[in-house]
């Protein structure tokens, strides 16, 4: 079972609701920071991307979490999410940050707690 909510030691995330779409948003319509993710996405595609993501957290309980810097800031988004690729179900890990927080270790610091998590609720080494 994956925590709603988990730290880091500059970040705090939190589990995706309907209240961050705004967030979420403009995080999608920001070229930079789509940049590397397909590109951005119209409003119809967030509210889609949203849906999608909100149900993915019902049906295996993991999914998108919003990150916040220790200010309250949204910095980003991270992810631990099934997929099915070609009939095996994967687990992929991912995330995103705003421009002003890369090139300070925010990635690695984030993606080694998703790592962590990871393998801790889905006993997968």
């Amino acid at each position: 079972m994956f925590p709603e909510s988990f730290a880091t030691a500059r970040l705090r995330a939190e589990r995706l609701l309907p209240e961050h779409f705004d967030a979420i948003r403009a995080m999608d319509s920001d070229a930079l920071y789509m940049g590397r993710l397909g590109g951005t996405r119209t409003e119809s595609q967030t509210r889609e991307y949203l849906t999608r993501n909100l149900k993915h957290w019902d049906q295996y309980d993991c999914g998108l979490w919003m990150l916040r810097d220790l200010d309250g800031a949204i910095a980003g988004r991270c992810v631990l999410r099934h997929l099915d690729v070609e009939g095996t179900d994967e687990v992929e890990l991912g995330y995103g940050l705003h421009a002003r927080y890369w090139g300070k270790g925010l990635a690695t610091e984030v993606a080694k707690e998703l790592l962590r998590l990871g393998r801790t609720a889905l006993a997968r080494d």
